[in-house]
């Protein structure tokens, strides 16, 4: 049988533990956070998968936009975007991002169809 005096130290060992986890993410956080704010010249915008080996995704290098195909084998500019246009659509998204979206991000996680 277990007695009081071990129960406490598993206890406490299961509350350092979930610590040692939750310090270890916020300074992976912090650090990714420092890290990227710095060097960014390349910036994806936005990306859907195609299939599972291909997707599109709109780039931001240098300060202009552009189209772009990933694929296992290449990735290719399609066409460059008119910087207005994708700044007003951004502008535009970040107003809309909402619980509906993270609904639909929780369904993609979760193998879930939405239902139409």
């Amino acid at each position: 049988m277990f007695s009081y005096s071990s129960l406490v130290s598993i206890i406490q060992t299961i509350l350092v533990l979930i610590l040692v986890i939750i310090l270890a993410n916020l300074s992976l956080k912090l650090l990714n956070r420092k890290m990227s704010q710095n060097s960014r010249m390349i910036r994806i915008v936005e990306r859907i998968n195609v299939s599972n080996n291909s997707a599109l995704a709109i780039a931001e290098i240098c300060g202009k936009y552009y189209l772009m195909s990933f694929t296992d084998k290449a990735n290719t500019i399609l066409r460059e975007l008119d910087k207005d246009e994708v700044e007003n659509y951004l502008d535009d998204y970040e107003g809309h991002n909402s619980f509906s979206d993270m609904k639909d991000k929780a369904h993609l996680f979760w193998g879930m169809r939405k239902k139409d």
